[in-house]
């Protein structure tokens, strides 16, 4: 193994969900295994965020004394790809009003890429605001049956460029989701 080179570089991949009642998060992260073996991922988690059900591997702990942190175990340490996949709730919200992009990353391993993107249910109005590079508005779901609004934005420390919903799709692995939102993160500043 290189000095200081990670073992595994990661795919970030996120899908917020937003309904009348809850906004739900789910992660994907595909790691691919440079050299070695990876038994763990240590996973940097808005605080306002609560794991869903159990994740698609090995078990999700808390790390004492860090807030935020999230230690994903695997139940044996691979040297082959693979992909985690955990849900999350966003706490005290209830879906209506102005939402940012929860953070969700890996903590440690080289992020190749990160993509996000953003389902809002039928029944709601909502409008978007973000900060990306091919400028591109969305009007107001004109046929929704709610007076609900949600605004929905990106994370302001991070570059967006916005994707096609296809692409997303595509990136994502499944093709039983429907974004109306889907977005490449250019990178973070400090």
């Amino acid at each position: 193994r290189p000095d200081g080179e990670p073992p595994a570089e990661v795919d970030e991949l996120l899908l917020m969900s937003i309904t009348p009642g809850s906004i739900m998060l789910e992660a994907r992260f595909r790691v691919r295994v440079l050299h070695g073996r990876v038994g763990e991922i240590m996973l940097n988690v808005d605080p306002r965020m609560e794991a869903v059900g159990r994740p698609s591997i090995g078990r999700l702990e808390t790390v004492a004394g860090s807030p935020g942190q999230l230690r994903a175990v695997l139940p044996s340490p691979r040297s082959e790809d693979f992909t985690y996949r955990v849900r999350f709730s966003l706490r005290d919200t209830s879906g209506v009003g102005y939402h940012r992009l929860p953070r969700v990353g890996v903590d440690g391993p080289r992020v190749a890429g990160r993509w996000f993107a953003v389902s809002v249910d039928d029944s709601l109005e909502w409008s978007e605001t973000a900060g990306v590079a091919a400028s591109a508005a969305n009007p107001m779901d004109e046929a929704a049956k709610s007076h609900e609004e949600h605004h929905i934005a990106g994370d302001g420390r991070v570059g967006l460029e916005q994707i096609a919903v296809p692409d997303f799709v595509a990136l994502w692995g499944d093709a039983d989701i429907a974004p109306r939102l889907a977005y490449r993160r250019l990178g973070e500043s400090a």
